[in-house]
């Protein structure tokens, strides 16, 4: 699979069958293997190791792994575009939501937060994988209320994280 329907399928088995883990089995291998299944590729001339080299695969995962701490909780997330998938998540410092864009054009969208209110300094700080892009630093986008608005590139894969510094998501938290 490509790495965008490598992060689908995550987002499928995350929200539709409720895992906890994922794990992908062909995390490395040598550079024989080419770069479309790995995460990683071991890159050597004979027996010699000549460095790695981190594949699409390693940063669309990433959009989950590098910004879901261990403890945070999945919450209900909805969208209401087809080619957008949403996840959300909470641990006692973050919100944090991934949108994965299926399509081949860029969608706008709005994303709110039910049943509280961010706080009015309250920041989505957004990371974007695509096709030209690895794990993009983008414009900080400011909360309002309880939502936020953002565009999602086409085939594209984006982690936004809202720290919460106030604490308003840290009741039920053991």
């Amino acid at each position: 699979q490509d790495a965008f329907s490598w992060a689908a399928l995550m987002h499928d088995l995350i929200a539709t069958y409720n895992v906890s883990a994922v794990d992908y089995l062909w995390g490395f291998f040598g550079q024989w293997e080419g770069n479309a299944t790995m995460l990683v590729t071991l890159n050597n001339s004979g027996a010699t190791y000549q460095g790695m080299t981190l594949n699409k695969q390693y940063y669309t995962t990433g959009q989950y792994s590098r910004f879901i701490p261990p403890g945070a909780r999945r919450i209900q997330a909805t969208s209401s575009a087809a080619a957008v998938l949403t996840t959300a998540y909470l641990d006692r410092a973050n919100l944090i939501i991934v949108a994965i864009n299926t399509d081949g054009a860029a969608h706008a969208v709005s994303f709110a937060v039910a049943g509280t209110t961010l706080s009015a300094s309250a920041t989505a700080l957004p990371t974007r994988t695509s096709g030209s892009e690895d794990w993009a630093t983008l414009t900080p986008i400011a909360v309002s209320g309880s939502g936020f608005p953002a565009t999602l590139a086409h085939n594209s894969v984006t982690t936004f994280v809202i720290p919460t510094n106030d604490g308003i998501f840290a009741d039920g938290f053991d």
